[in-house]
């Protein structure tokens, strides 16, 4: 069965999609099998496939999209030959985020280092902690992306985080680390 992360944050614009990409290329340039699944009904990472698919790289991206799957209950079945699966999810709450997070290992939760965004992540925050209280096996960490170096901004962001308990991967912009960082928060819970 794939181990599968969810993407999640109910606002737009924090790096989702790209992210998922990103970890997608870090996790087959590692050895493993990943494909990325697209959980947003208005289909954005499915719009991304059709415009660059035929791109070089993009050939060696296993992709699902939204329509080949009916339900997040049949989407394991649909991963089969898969090591990773990385669900890339809607920018608000909605049925379809609660459903994922029912099937997911890990939710990774990226965040921008802005006041906006640090506000606005407050409700995921609270959804995902009642989800670990259901299911304590369930990981879940926060990732600051579109950081500036050499700012203090981001440490500020991380400190007020931080006190919601989840942990904070060290790494802001630098796939393989947080990919690292992924692989050993589930190897070591």
């Amino acid at each position: 069965m794939a181990l599968i992360i969810t993407l999640a944050h109910e606002k737009g614009g924090v790096s989702k999609t790209t992210l998922a990409l990103n970890l997608q290329g870090y996790f087959r340039r590692s050895g493993h099998s990943c494909i990325v699944v697209d959980g947003d009904p208005q289909g954005s990472t499915t719009e991304l496939f059709k415009a660059f698919g035929s791109q070089p790289g993009w050939n060696e991206v296993s992709f699902l999209s939204r329509k080949e799957y009916r339900n997040f209950e049949e989407l394991p079945g649909k991963l089969s030959g898969h090591d990773i699966a990385l669900i890339d999810t809607p920018p608000y709450f909605s049925s379809e985020l609660a459903h994922a997070l029912a099937i997911s290992h890990l939710v990774l939760v990226p965040c921008k280092a802005s006041l906006v965004d640090f506000l606005a992540i407050n409700k995921t925050l609270d959804i995902l902690d009642l989800e670990c209280r259901k299911r304590p096996a369930l990981r879940v960490a926060v990732v600051l992306t579109q950081t500036i170096a050499g700012t203090d901004f981001a440490q500020t962001i991380r400190k007020h985080l931080e006190k919601y308990g989840f942990p904070i991967l060290k790494a802001q912009a630098d796939i393989e680390a947080i990919g690292s960082e992924l692989i050993d928060l589930l190897a070591n819970p």
